[in-house]
Parts: structure tokens; C-alpha cells; sequence
């Protein structure tokens, strides 16, 4: 055996492509040893792979050592509880931010999921047991403060702008006589956010000899190309006299667009006359969270509710939805699929004195998307056929991901760059996006799409790739010789009553050892 290949890590994604996300890896030590370790948890939210989120596991979950979760959105950790419920028994590694919000998202997620189950007329994927063991197991960390795994692997937590408690992970993989493998996970990434300053990392991190695994959600556009337009669609619509109905993620985008109506005010581009609200539950909490956060009051972006605001509850929602005055309405949720947005539709949709407003991206099927692309000037909402005449617009300067050029600037910046792993894009978008690092960041010795293989990589890069993405941690050796001896014992079994079985073609996956 070679002196690559005495020490490294075999690492495999389980999102075909944005959502769902998923890293598995597993290290192997010169001693034999090996450690598994999940980066992310997430659920599926795209219609196209739906399917997935009640598919079976394809790894023993307990033979998982930990977990570490990049940020508080339900395609990073939303299964979390699936996992649990599988078997982990490890911790729950994000930041003291993330802590704070996660019991929120996933008390969230398992309502949708058991509206879901009752829909489809399933079993739920995990019960309240499940959900309450996983917030049980969540460890804070700081930014920027070393946590040690285990006795060979160490973690940070470092800021990053794509959400308020979002981070990118750097981890440290030692072994005495070896050099250390630096992996460092962005997470969904973006340099900045208008809540709050992001502190970069140290010089010395990208001195490193370093594998980063990146996001290219928007690998396809430049900074350059977002045409910025949202407050003089919203300060025209205002003044056509029209009500405004703006979709929202709880999260970030809820509090970045009170935070954008308030700048409005303070400029005086909106009156503060006209009442804005604020619907959904979870948006709610968030919103109250991110009020007294030492982060945002550190930074004086605390407050950044702006005036003639209110929550809406199922108390006010109907003197809200009759209301014949002029208002700003914020709902979820941010395809407007869930929450309350759906309520609301049914009674704007039909009306020409309304503007829908959809400040991101809406994956197909969903109802955000269908309101941007009627049928026949239709649109179905909650079984009814409605007409489609009020006004949807929508913009892409709201999106919480870096664009392609702010990725590559990022990568330019590390002195030792051994391998780049592009992830968390549809699958064109990561093609090219690859292509354009390769070409760009020539400080970057190797490229590749992570999602379709397993890769191995050494201290000095990358090996080799190998097989499926779909990992089999093997159990123990009395585990194994068991199934083993099960399965002679059925064969034998078959082939006495069955003596033409139709073959049958068998998926093949790579198994760790």
C-alpha cells in the first residue's frame, strides 16, 4: 500500500441536486480504524425527488460516529429525525445560533411531514419520540472555536452570510507520522449579509492544504447579471393603490424583506400609513429570536422592524384577508406551497387591485411557479379553478446563495488548493459551474461534481473515484458471518422448491470497509 492511500477519506453526497443534502464520509487511519461522520441531514422539498425522503436509508445508521449541520434550513437537517429514528446515537454538531432556531424548524417539519403521511395515506417517516431524542442530542458550538470530534478529528465553525447562524466547517483530520487532511464544507454560502457583519476566516486557513466542497446553486449567473428592482416594483405598485402579498422563507427572507420595507419608510419611499404584516407561525418566532439576538444588537440590525407592523394570528387573519384598505402582507411560505400563503391566494389571486410578489427562486410544480406560468389564464388553489388576474413579479435579488463569481472568488483566495468538490446544483448548472472553476481558479489542482460518485482522497488529494453513491457501512465481523449463513440457508431452501428462479439484474454499491 502506498503511502496516499496508508491514510484517507472516502466521501459520497446523497442529493442528486439541490436539495436533500447530504455528505457521508469515512476515514481510514493506518491503524484500521475508521470514523463515519454526516455533514447535513436534509429533507427533499423538490416534487422530482419527493420519493426519496421515505426511501430507506442506504447506510446503518449507527454505525454513524456524528453529525454536523451547516445551518437551519429543512433541506440541511430536516431529517434529522429519520436518522434517529434509524439508530443514530451520536450528537447533533451546528452553531449556538443554529441551536437556538433548529428546535423551531424541525417541531415545523414534523407537522408538514404527518399532514403529508395523512395525505398519502402513509405512515408518518417519524413520531414525536424521534423528533424530541433529536433535539435532545444538538450541540452548540461558537464561531470560531475548536471542537474536538473525537481524538483524531477536530471541527470550526466559521461565519457565513447566506443566513443568520449559518457556518462553514472546517475539519482537521490528524494522525501522528501523517499530514492532516483539511476538508472544509461551505455549506450554503454567501460573503455577506445585510442583518449582520460576517466575520472572515483566519489567514492561516487558507494557507492550508485544502479540499473544499461548495455549493453552485447559482453556478450558472454573475453578481453583474441581478438586476436589482424589488422597492421600485413595490414603491409602483403602492402607488397604483394596489395590495402587496410578498412569499417568504421563516427564515432570512422573512426578516431581510421587514428589514427592506423598513429602509423603504426611512427613505421615504413607502408611507408608513399603510399597515404591513407579518404571517406564519414559524416566520413569527424567528422573527421575534432574531429581535433580541446579541448578534443583530451587536451589529445595531436588531431593529429592523419597520413602523405600522403586526403579526397576523387566526384571531385577526379574516379582518386582515376582508380588510378593503391598501397593505403589505408577508406569508409563507417562500414557494408558497405551505403555511398560510395558500389562504390568502384564493381570495388575491382573482383580484387586479393585488401584486404577488415572489422575491426567489420556484422549483417547478410548485404553486409559486404555476402562478408565474398559468394555464390558459387558470390556476388551481386548493381544488378550486381560479382566474388568474392579479399581478405576480418576481426577482432574483433576494437570494441568500453567492452567484458564480462570488464562489470563485472565494476559491481564488486558498494558496493550496488540492480539490474542489461541486455540489448543491441542478445537475447542468454543476457541469458548467465546474467547467468555469477549472478555468478560472488556477490555484486549483483538480475539479470534480460530487453527487453521482464516492471519492477517495488522501493529505495530498484526490485518489481515485469509485462506484455508486449509495454506501453500505458494513457491520461487525459476527454480524456479517451471521448473514451470511442466513443467506446460504435460503438459497439452499429456494433451490429445493424453485428450481427455475428468473434472474434478476442486481444493483451494484460500493461498500466500505
Amino acid at each position: 500500500m502506498g503511502k496516499k492511500e496508508r491514510f484517507f477519506y472516502e466521501i459520497t453526497s446523497l442529493n442528486p441536486e439541490v436539495t436533500g443534502s447530504c455528505h457521508l464520509v469515512t476515514v481510514h487511519y493506518p491503524d484500521a480504524r475508521i470514523t463515519n461522520f454526516a455533514v447535513d441531514f436534509g429533507s427533499y422539498q423538490e416534487e422530482l425527488y419527493n420519493e426519496l425522503n421515505a426511501e430507506k436509508l442506504p447506510f446503518e445508521c449507527d454505525k454513524i460516529q456524528f453529525v454536523l449541520i451547516t445551518h437551519n434550513h429543512a433541506d440541511h437537517m430536516g431529517r434529522l429525525p429519520y436518522l434517529i429514528k434509524g439508530g443514530y446515537k451520536g450528537k447533533i454538531f451546528c452553531t449556538q445560533e443554529t441551536a437556538q432556531l433548529m428546535p423551531f424548524a424541525l417541531k415545523d417539519s414534523y407537522k408538514i411531514e404527518h399532514e403529508n403521511a395523512q395525505r398519502d395515506s402513509r405512515k408518518p417517516l417519524y413520531d414525536e419520540t424521534d423528533l424530541e431524542e433529536t433535539i435532545s442530542r444538538i450541540t452548540p458550538c461558537k464561531f470560531g472555536e475548536v471542537e474536538y470530534l473525537d481524538r483524531n478529528i477536530k471541527a470550526t465553525f466559521y461565519m457565513n452570510g447566506h443566513l443568520y447562524g449559518a457556518s462553514m466547517i472546517l475539519l482537521q483530520i490528524s494522525f501522528p507520522g501523517e499530514e492532516d487532511i483539511n476538508l472544509l464544507f461551505t455549506g450554503d454560502y454567501k460573503p455577506e449579509n445585510q442583518l449582520f457583519e460576517v466575520t472572515d476566516m483566519p489567514s492561516w486557513v487558507y494557507k492550508l492544504p485544502m479540499v473544499v466542497v461548495t455549493e453552485s446553486t447559482y453556478g450558472y449567473m454573475d453578481t453583474t447579471e441581478v438586476i436589482y428592482h424589488m422597492e421600485d416594483d413595490i414603491e409602483k405598485a403602492i402607488k397604483e393603490g394596489k395590495t402587496i402579498l410578498i412569499s417568504v422563507f421563516a427564515q432570512g427572507r422573512a426578516q431581510e424583506v421587514l428589514y427592506l420595507l423598513k429602509s423603504m419608510q426611512y427613505f421615504r419611499r413607502l408611507s408608513t400609513k399603510i399597515p404591513i404584516w407579518l404571517d406564519g407561525r414559524l416566520a413569527q418566532e424567528y422573527t421575534r429570536l432574531y429581535r433580541s439576538s446579541e448578534m443583530l444588537l451587536k451589529f445595531n440590525k436588531a431593529d429592523f422592524i419597520p413602523e405600522n407592523f403586526g403579526y397576523v394570528n387566526q384571531e385577526n387573519r379574516e379582518a386582515v384577508l376582508q380588510s378593503k384598505e391598501q397593505q403589505i402582507i408577508l406569508c409563507t411560505s417562500g414557494m408558497l406551497d405551505h403555511g398560510p400563503a395558500k389562504i390568502y391566494l384564493e381570495s388575491f389571486v382573482e383580484r387586479r387591485d393585488v401584486l404577488i410578489y415572489i422575491p426567489g427562486y420556484t422549483s417547478p410544480k410548485t404553486l409559486g411557479y404555476r402562478l408565474q406560468n398559468p394555464v390558459n389564464g387558470f390556476v388551481t388553489i386548493n381544488g378550486k379553478k381560479l382566474v388568474m388576474r392579479a399581478q405576480v413579479e418576481t426577482t432574483k435579488e433576494c437570494s441568500s446563495h453567492a452567484k458564480a463569481d462570488e464562489i470563485i472568488e472565494f476559491l481564488k483566495r486558498f494558496k493550496h488548493l488540492i480539490l474542489v468538490l461541486i455540489n448543491h446544483g441542478q445537475k447542468e448548472v454543476k457541469e458548467k459551474f465546474a467547467e468555469r472553476v477549472q478555468k478560472e481558479v488556477i490555484n486549483a489542482k483538480r475539479v470534480e461534481i460530487l453527487g453521482e460518485h464516492t471519492f477517495r482522497i488522501s493529505p495530498y488529494g484526490y485518489i481515485k473515484q469509485m462506484g455508486s453513491k449509495i454506501i453500505f457501512l458494513k457491520s461487525n465481523k459476527k454480524e456479517e458471518e451471521d448473514k451470511k449463513k442466513t443467506k446460504i440457508h435460503k438459497k439452499e431452501k429456494n433451490d429445493k422448491h424453485n428450481k427455475k428462479l428468473p434472474k434478476f439484474t442486481k444493483r451494484v454499491c460500493y461498500s466500505y470497509n
